[in-house]
C-alpha cells in the first residue's frame, strides 16, 4: 500500500501516513467489524513543523467503549506510553476512528474533542489531527482535519 499525504489548501498542515500504517489502520476497521474503533495517533513533525508524519499506532486503550455509531477512547496506559514515546522524539498528533459502513465525516462530538484537546495542556498539541476512516473493506473512505486554536481546517488527499 502507498504512502498518503494530506495538505490544507494554504500548505500549512499536512499529514504523511506511510504505507505500512494506513495498512495497519485498515486491518483494525476490518478487526472492528460493525463497531466503531480508534486511538491516538503518534509521530513526528517535519518540513517546519508543518508536516506530521505518523510513526506509531498505538493499541486502543482497553478501557475504550465502541458500538455502531459511537467510540468513546480510554486512557489506561496512555500516559505512560506518550512518556515514553516523547524521551524518543516521537509525540501525540492527534486521534483516529473509524465509521463502519458511514460516511468519514466528523460529528459534533468528534469536533468538540478536539477543540477540547487542542485547548488541554495534557495533549501538549495545539494543533491536534483527525482522521476519520469510514465506508467498507470494500471502499474505504478517510477525512483529515486539523485543530489550531480550535479552528476546524480540513486536509485534502494530495496525488
Amino acid at each position: 500500500m502507498d504512502d498518503v499525504e494530506f495538505w490544507s489548501e494554504d500548505g500549512r498542515f499536512g499529514l504523511l501516513i506511510p504505507g505500512p500504517l494506513l495498512k495497519e489502520l485498515y486491518s483494525r476497521c476490518a478487526a472492528a467489524g460493525t463497531k466503531e474503533t480508534g486511538s491516538i495517533l503518534v509521530g513526528r513533525y517535519r518540513r517546519r513543523n508543518s508536516l506530521a508524519v505518523v510513526t506509531d499506532l498505538p493499541d486502543t486503550p482497553p478501557d475504550s467503549v465502541g458500538g455502531a455509531t459511537y467510540f468513546d477512547r480510554g486512557i489506561k496506559g496512555l500516559r505512560t506510553l506518550l512518556q515514553r514515546l516523547w524521551r524518543r522524539h516521537r509525540y501525540y498528533l492527534g486521534e483516529w476512528h473509524y465509521h463502519p459502513n458511514a460516511a468519514a465525516d466528523a460529528s459534533c462530538r468528534d469536533h468538540r474533542q478536539m477543540r477540547g484537546n487542542a485547548a488541554s495542556d495534557r495533549y501538549q498539541c495545539p494543533e491536534p489531527i483527525l482522521v476519520i476512516i469510514g465506508g467498507s473493506a470494500q471502499d474505504r473512505a478517510l477525512s483529515v482535519q486539523v485543530y489550531p486554536n480550535g479552528e476546524r481546517v480540513r486536509l485534502h488527499l494530495r496525488r
